[in-house]
């Protein structure tokens, strides 16, 4: 698979989302990882499964070395909680607005975890490590 998108990446000059979905070419976080790692013209992942601790491996595996969105409309916040960098999904074209008022209350939340001078933009406060802020 690595060979594979090299040749992609190499041969088109275009950046690269994987289409990571179920059950039709379903890569695993850590092989996903090592592709991005690998291969300079894979910027993301489009991530389609809807199991949440593959999704939470991946992010941890990748960190900043790509983006990885989701795309299960009913898991679209806790996607975000977990830190997933946006979507690719149907939900988007309804109801634009709530989703990424949900993407960006969730990304500020996750930075004041990191960084605890930075205001979180949640009505309570700023959340614990194992909480997050309500969606609006």
């Amino acid at each position: 698979m690595v060979k594979h998108f090299d040749t992609l990446a190499s041969r088109t000059g275009l950046p690269i989302i994987i289409y990571n979905v179920v059950p039709w070419t379903y890569l695993s976080p850590a092989l996903l990882a090592r592709i991005i790692a690998s291969v300079p013209g894979v910027v993301g992942v489009k991530q389609s499964a809807g199991d949440m601790k593959l999704l939470a491996d991946l992010l941890l595996l990748v960190g900043d070395g790509a983006r990885i969105m989701t795309a299960v409309d009913a898991l679209l916040y806790p996607s975000f909680a977990l830190g997933a960098h946006g979507a690719i999904a149907a939900i988007l074209t309804a109801a634009p607005t709530l989703c990424v008022r949900s993407g960006t209350r969730c990304r500020r939340a996750t930075t004041s975890r990191r960084s605890p001078s930075t205001k979180s933009s949640c009505p309570s406060g700023t959340p614990s490590p194992t909480t997050t802020c309500p969606p609006t």
